[in-house]
């Protein structure tokens, strides 16, 4: 009987390793790209910023930086599965950051923003799309590692014309527009309530003195109701422990038999 038991918890043990170790292919699986593309000069481009096989994506921030001699960023835009914050976007240093949420969570292959670029070099001048993952977190605030994937600005003949290597996508999540949740309110953003809208061509760049994006995404999944279904690592560790209970039932009635 004593021996029985211990080759049951051996079972046991090695059904939680196998468990435990294919939640972490699942992560490792996680990778954030952003496409090639190209513009003529003066011309301008959208490309997407891809998540491929993330598990209820929450909230995240994500650093653009880029050569400014060539390319500028002038517009992050929300997909289908993701709301962007106000992007503070520096194209005097070559750096954008962006952060975006969705509190609903959604799976798969998703869109995280879209990019618009535009052309300010001259023709053949290129500039690495170079991304940093400054932090993405689940619905549940837990932390999403993840790999990225830089891409590639190049600028071609002519000018005023934008020729994308690829158009972006709808996410694959399973969410419309209608489904996202709404933009942020004013208050969470820290702007004064009833405060006209600043109207200036530089309104697209935040102030310095703004709430930090991840920080406000962060704060609002954390006030969400609701909890987000266990994800699938969760799962499979649930059936191994259950795994386990039936053999060592089994093992335990089996050994009283004799």
């Amino acid at each position: 009987m004593e021996q029985m038991t211990h080759k049951t918890v051996m079972i046991i043990s090695l059904a939680l390793m196998l468990a435990v170790g294919a939640v972490q292919v699942s992560v490792a699986a996680v990778t954030v790209a952003i496409d090639d593309c190209t513009a003529a000069t003066g011309g301008e481009v959208t490309v997407p910023i891809r998540i491929a096989s993330i598990a209820n994506y929450g909230a995240g921030t994500i650093n653009i930086t880029y050569d400014p001699g060539a390319v500028h960023i002038t517009g992050i835009s929300n997909s289908d599965d993701s709301t962007v914050t106000p992007p503070d976007i520096d194209n005097t240093a070559g750096i954008a950051s962006v952060s975006a949420w969705n509190l609903a969570g959604v799976s798969g292959d998703i869109v995280f923003a879209d990019v618009t670029l535009t052309a300010v070099g001259s023709e053949g001048g290129s500039s690495t799309l170079t991304l940093d993952l400054v932090k993405m977190v689940n619905t549940s605030m837990k932390p999403i590692e993840a790999g990225v994937s830089d891409g590639t600005f190049m600028i071609t003949g002519g000018s005023g014309d934008a020729t994308p290597t690829s158009t972006p996508e709808q996410g694959s999540g399973g969410q419309s527009p209608s489904q996202l949740t709404p933009p942020l309110p004013d208050v969470v953003m820290g702007a004064e309530s009833g405060s006209e809208p600043d109207e200036s061509p530089d309104s697209a760049q935040p102030e310095e003195d703004h709430a930090e994006p991840a920080d406000t995404a962060h704060a609002q999944l954390q006030t969400a109701s609701g909890q987000v279904a266990p994800g699938s690592g969760i799962v499979s560790i649930s059936l191994s422990i259950l795994l386990g209970y039936l053999i060592l039932t089994w093992n335990t009635k089996r050994g009283g038999g004799r």
